[in-house]
């Protein structure tokens, strides 16, 4: 393997470079001495370097490097020189951010006559104003054809204010409102139509669910005013039981009531239980209610169906249980149990059973059996006993035996030296703008190793590196210690016993945060194997400018004048509306929402990127699930991880050290270590590989090329 030497270095580059922004990159010095750095941004179909950044680096400590992303880029690729070496550059995705419009009309429909208020907002990524003018806004009605047009509208603050007169005798129907700004066009669609607004609103409830063995089905129906009293009338309602489109039962229901009643339906499943089991998913409830209000007459009538009809009325899931768990750590996760409506379950008894099997494939057998009694839906799982030497864990979660079963299996995570690192949130806490956040950092080391650990930590939020930095912790946190687990061979090497380490990580929570971000910790070993670890934390959805609005009186009488307060910051510019609630009862507002808006800050995270999506295997599907650290690493960067040591080679592994895209695969857990041979020729490297096992050599291709002194080789499977 070799040592970690003088001039080692770990450069982490974000795999999606946005235009117009500045990407941080993250660099790491390993060793004894200072470097000089260099990277550098070529886009392959220009000539000369788009953009570079450089800086001076000590070694074992966090740095930094703010690289400038031009507009107008197509082909990106990253270099870097690093201690004077260059080495090999990688392409990167290039993705132009658009900006996002929103459309608001005053309401969703018009009478013929009325006004149309509309405005056009316009921000960018950090939801700040973007743009100074919209291009153009055309307004359409139901034939296609140009009622109205503006061109060039300029944006004050990134808001533009415009307004419709409609005419005495429209054209009915559903209009479009196109507004486009540069490249994108948004549409928002309005109807004009003759109406009477009504005084009140008639809500059918179908049952969330339909299930067979529900003792209760409830309809329920409500008539109230827009301000909220219940309307005094007769209720005529039909509930029918349909299969596809033949009805089966159905049972009718005329009353006089006040707002709201409920009506059991079981009693129209009941007469054809026997036959469900068989077609199940084709029955459902149809609804009609006809509501007349007592003082007026006025009568509305309501329809609605209910979803088709499933077996059973709950269901059994596991929460939190990795796909690939780490040897040596307690595992916890919990098991919800809960009705098709998301109540849960409050009865009830549940069996628990974690089987294992051993990296010689052979059985542990069971590891932990236990019986939980069913409260509130919930329950918490603390497994603490996984002896570090297990490759499978299953679990089987049984309820009231056997009225619910569900299984799970998880895969442990590949490392040569069986060290891993784990990263636990607190619970039940959300990290807020301008406090503290906190991750503990969980890891297995040596029993007789007392060297000081330094601990890298990067936070990336939004597809960009936000913070950085070096934690040393000394020997003298142990957590546990696995006294029942001797030394043992795995890998052609002898695994001492272990034991598990803790520490408290904590750093500045700020708005660039918000909504989530990704924090990666790890270290690196003396042989160069790096142990790490990420994990997703929320900060809680609060935007930089935080606005209130509200009635100063929570009640008027028609006609009188209302007050209303706001809340901003100096020099805001707040935009609103007021509409009476009774049109709602017509329409839907298609409104823009705040969880609209945070939307647009979650999709810039790149998200968790599958080691076999970003192989350079050509049927990656082939590959096995064994992975090591570097899972750790691909959230939303692309690692550039540089040694002398092009490869290491161990019992059954080839693992390459150069890029954690192609780092292991798994050739045969039966055969002897399979050999990659690698010989230079002039400026160029060829790579052979072989094994034992019969037929490898025929379905594996390795080819390679030569960037000194590195030499990199992709083997792929045919």
């Amino acid at each position: 393997n070799g040592a970690v030497n003088d001039g080692d270095y770990l450069i982490i580059v974000p795999r999606v470079f946005r235009a117009g922004t500045t990407q941080n990159i993250g660099i790491n010095i390993f060793g004894n001495k200072s470097c000089d750095v260099r990277l550098t941004l070529d886009d392959s179909t220009k000539r000369g370097i788009s953009s570079q950044a450089r800086g001076h680096f000590q070694p074992n400590e966090a740095g930094m490097l703010k690289l400038q992303v031009p507009d107008g880029l197509s082909n990106v690729k990253v270099g870097a020189t690093v201690c004077g070496v260059q080495t090999a550059k990688k392409t990167v995705t290039y993705e132009a951010l658009a900006k996002k419009v929103f459309i608001q009309t005053d309401k969703p429909i018009y009478k013929p006559g009325q006004k149309v208020l509309i405005r056009i907002i316009c921000v960018d990524y950090e939801l700040k104003p973007a743009g100074k003018k919209v291009s153009s806004v055309v307004i359409q009605e139901p034939s296609g054809a140009r009622i109205m047009q503006w061109n060039d509208v300029e944006l004050e603050d990134g808001v533009a204010n415009l307004d419709l007169q409609l005419s005495k005798e429209p054209v009915l129907g559903n209009w479009l409102i196109k507004a486009k700004i540069e490249s994108k066009t948004v549409t928002k669609q309005i109807e004009i139509d003759k109406y009477v607004l009504p005084k009140f609103q008639l809500d059918v409830k179908p049952p969330s669910y339909l299930a067979l063995d529900q003792r209760e089905i409830f309809v329920s129906i409500c008539a109230r005013y827009s301000y909220g009293k219940l309307v005094t009338g007769r209720l005529e309602a039909t509930i029918c039981l349909k299969y596809d489109t033949v009805t089966r039962n159905c049972l009718t229901e005329i009353k006089n009531v006040t707002g709201c009643v409920e009506i059991n339906a079981r009693e129209l499943v009941d007469p054809v239980t026997e036959y469900m089991p068989y077609y199940t998913n084709k029955y459902y409830l149809q609804i009609q209610a006809t509501f007349t209000e007592t003082s007026t007459g006025v009568k509305l009538k309501e329809y609605a169906r209910s979803p088709n009809m499933v077996e059973k009325s709950k269901i059994m899931s596991f929460t939190n249980v990795p796909q690939k768990f780490k040897p040596g750590f307690p595992i916890t996760f919990k098991i919800r149990i809960n009705y098709l409506d998301g109540k849960p379950v409050t009865n009830g008894r549940l069996t628990l059973e974690v089987s294992g099997r051993r990296f010689n494939k052979k059985s542990l057998g069971t590891l932990f059996r236990r019986s939980y009694s069913v409260n509130n839906g919930l329950i918490s799982v603390f497994f603490s006993n996984v002896p570090i030497y297990t490759e499978t864990l299953n679990f089987k979660a049984n309820y009231n035996s056997g009225q619910l079963e569900k299984s799970k299996s998880s895969k442990a995570l590949y490392s040569p030296s069986l060290s891993y690192l784990r990263l636990v949130l607190p619970e039940h806490v959300t990290a807020k703008v301008g406090s503290l956040g906190s991750v503990n950092v969980l890891y297995t080391v040596h029993e007789n190793n007392l060297e000081e650990i330094p601990f890298h930590y990067k936070i990336l939020c939004k597809g960009n590196l936000r913070q950085s930095g070096v934690t040393k912790v000394a020997r003298d946190n142990r957590l546990s210690s696995n006294r029942n687990e001797r030394s043992f061979t795995y890998n052609g090497r002898t695994i001492q016993r272990r034991s598990v380490n803790k520490f408290e990580l904590k750093f500045n929570v700020t708005q660039d945060m918000v909504p989530s971000c990704r924090i990666l910790v790890y270290y690196v070993k003396k042989d160069k194997e790096t142990v790490g670890d990420s994990i997703v934390f929320d900060v809680e959805e609060k935007l930089e400018n935080q606005i209130s609005v509200d009635f100063v009186e929570a009640q008027k009488t028609p006609g009188q004048k209302t007050k209303i307060v706001m809340k901003a910051k100096p020099g805001s510019r707040v935009a609103i509306s007021a509409l009476d609630k009774s049109v709602l009862f017509l329409r839907d507002s298609e409104e823009v929402k705040k969880e609209e808006v945070m939307r647009i800050l979650n999709r810039q995270d790149i998200g968790l990127m599958n080691a076999r999506s970003y192989s350079k295997c050509k049927s990656p599907s082939r590959m096995p699930l064994e992975t090591d650290a570097s899972e750790a690493f691909n959230v939303s960067t692309k690692i550039i991880f540089i040694f002398e040591d092009s490869f290491v080679s161990l019992n059954g592994i080839l693992m390459a050290a150069w890029s954690s895209a192609i780092h292991c695969l798994q050739l045969s857990v039966d055969t002897p270590p399979a050999e990659l041979e690698i010989s230079y020729v002039g400026t160029s490297c060829t790579a052979k590989l072989e094994s034992p096992n019969s037929g490898l050599s025929n379905n594996c291709m390795a080819s390679s090329k030569i960037q000194r002194p590195i030499c990199e080789v992709y083997v792929n499977f045919l």
